[in-house]
């Protein structure tokens, strides 16, 4: 609820604080953004004063007009020339860059090009150990086979 010890002002105070008419001060407090009360014999209408100062300053801000920036002076203006020199000068450096990014997407499909032989290597190579790995065992057997005939029986037949 209300406190007791803030003070209150009547309608003529706070729309002559707030720079408003009476009217356009009371749609303020039914808005809510003044807080009122009613008090007194007459049932008058109060606002509290430290909302009516809060809200003046909100309006007072509202009013500041922004700085507008100030104009070039003279000197400050470039002459065309140099102007044209710094555009050809920012052209060159975009060309540049340009090359420099053709580059990197070259060297970018060479490494995909590297990737994708790896990757071939790599298939081989597995195909590759894999038949070792069937002819070992195979020459294995062989041996295995040979050691259960005498040797005289090997080479003879």
């Amino acid at each position: 609820m209300t406190n007791d010890k803030e003070e209150w002002i009547t309608v003529d105070q706070a729309a002559e604080a707030l720079g408003v008419s009476n009217r356009q001060a009371n749609h303020l407090g039914t808005q809510g953004k003044i807080r009122t009360k009613r008090s007194g014999q007459y049932n008058r209408l109060l606002y509290n004063k430290a909302d009516v100062e809060t809200l003046q300053r909100e309006r007072e801000a509202a009013r500041m007009p922004t700085p507008r920036p100030k104009p070039a002076s003279k000197a400050e203006l470039v002459p065309i020339d140099r102007y044209q020199e710094h555009v050809k000068s920012l052209e060159g450096e975009l060309v540049r860059m340009a090359r420099q990014i053709g580059q990197l997407e070259g060297e970018l499909n060479a490494s995909r090009f590297i990737l994708e032989d790896s990757k071939q290597i790599r298939a081989d190579l597995d195909a590759i150990r894999q038949e070792r790995d069937q002819l070992r065992r195979e020459l294995d057997e062989a041996r295995s086979q040979s050691k259960k005939r005498p040797w005289w029986r090997r080479l003879l037949g």
